[in-house]
């Protein structure tokens, strides 16, 4: 019998692009919060004037949510070109594309030497494998002033299994609680083990460190999405 792999959940294809932004509302708790303290994080490290990397940021919440009283000039970079659409269109509509710029496609397709003052890195890195996870932060480090500030956030699980296990449990009855079919759920709960990395504290810690990164924080959490302040070393 042929064997078929499951449909990736998050693939941000153009439909599930496109319910994307409510979608984490939803399901992420905090979700709004998460680029307010991404947005403090930066200010208070920034001039008005800086140019900010915004690893993922397709959709375009950081767009809308990150230095908006700020003359940051925010590059984009993602890999699906739905999600960007997505992020430009937002831009367009808040009056800020003349100091935006959306590109499809990694880090890595950067050009070395444009270095950047800061970077956003928010709820990408469970997306990769492990050593996916290590060649982005490479990537980042290399394109990047000494001294610039990196908020990122991302699943971490914790170093005990019978508490990711508890959580896991928990999150199934926020989700539910919040309104989301209990099938939907199980689907979710599947794809999560199929296609996220959640590393510990210490595993990512350790490839920050690798990448020539200082862990300033671990600032905040909410269930499993924990968000962190860096810093690239002089």
């Amino acid at each position: 019998m042929e064997h078929t792999e499951p449909e990736r959940l998050y693939d941000f294809r153009e439909d599930w692009a496109k319910q994307y932004q409510e979608s984490a509302r939803t399901k992420i708790p905090g979700y709004e919060t998460l680029f307010r303290i991404a947005d403090c994080l930066l200010c208070r490290e920034l001039p008005d004037s800086a140019d900010v990397l915004v690893v993922g940021g397709g959709g375009g919440e950081e767009l809308c949510s990150i230095g908006r009283d700020k003359n940051w000039h925010m590059l984009v970079i993602d890999p699906s070109g739905p999600m960007c659409e997505g992020a430009r269109g937002r831009a367009a509509s808040i009056g800020i594309a003349d100091r935006c710029e959306v590109v499809e496609g990694y880090v890595s397709d950067l050009p070395l030497g444009r270095m950047h003052d800061a970077a956003t890195c928010l709820l990408v890195m469970h997306f990769l494998p492990r050593e996916g996870q290590a060649a982005l932060l490479s990537d980042l480090h290399r394109r990047l002033k000494p001294g610039a500030p990196v908020a990122m956030a991302h699943l971490v699980r914790n170093a005990r299994e019978s508490e990711n296990a508890w959580m896991a449990d928990f999150w199934r009855d926020f989700l539910i609680r919040a309104g989301v079919d209990a099938e939907a759920v199980e689907q979710q709960r599947l794809a999560r083990e199929r296609e996220v990395t959640m590393l510990t504290e210490d595993e990512f810690r350790h490839l920050c460190a690798d990448a020539g990164f200082d862990v300033l924080a671990r600032v905040s959490q909410a269930l499993h999405f924990t968000q962190w302040m860096l810093r690239r070393r002089e």
